[in-house]
């Protein structure tokens, strides 16, 4: 899904990686990116395996356990948007602010629909359409979007 998201948006700032977990995708991560940086295990919810690290050696320890590396640059920011595409159209949306680095609901944060910009639903619509999604979760964070199960937040432009 990130590859398909990738070549509908041109993939901008946050930089993201893709990496093997091998000694030359671990020099990778860390020659590319710098700290504070987030780390993601594939295919997780709930923002569990969404890890933000500080240093090398934390990058060192968590990614002994990972067999693809999510790297992505760290956004701090204190909200997101979340818009949840199903079938043709939004189905839904709203802000998640607060609950700390995370944003989530499950962990605290709280859902506010009001003042959703009309120029991220219209990116969104026209993203989701360009790459067949089916009912997917988008978040929009600072023009950036991100389908949050695959690991990878985008520029879309």
């Amino acid at each position: 899904m990130t590859r398909a998201f990738w070549s509908v948006c041109a993939a901008k700032e946050p930089h993201t990686l893709i990496l093997s977990n091998n000694p030359n995708g671990r020099e990778q991560g860390l020659d590319e990116m710098s700290f504070p940086l987030v780390l993601k295990e594939p295919l997780n919810s709930m923002d569990r395996g969404v890890f933000l690290l500080e240093s090398p050696a934390e990058f060192h320890e968590m990614t002994r356990k990972m067999e693809v590396l999510y790297v992505q640059e760290y956004l701090p920011i204190d909200e997101d948007l979340r818009v949840v595409f199903v079938g043709d159209g939004i189905a839904a949306a709203y802000w998640k602010r607060g609950g700390g680095f995370h944003h989530n609901i499950a962990n605290g944060a709280r859902a506010d629909f009001q003042a959703i910009p009309e120029a991220a639903l219209g990116l969104v619509e026209s993203v989701a359409r360009g790459i067949r999604l089916g009912p997917r979760i988008v978040e929009y964070l600072q023009n950036r979007l991100a389908i949050p199960s695959a690991g990878s937040l985008l520029t879309a432009s």
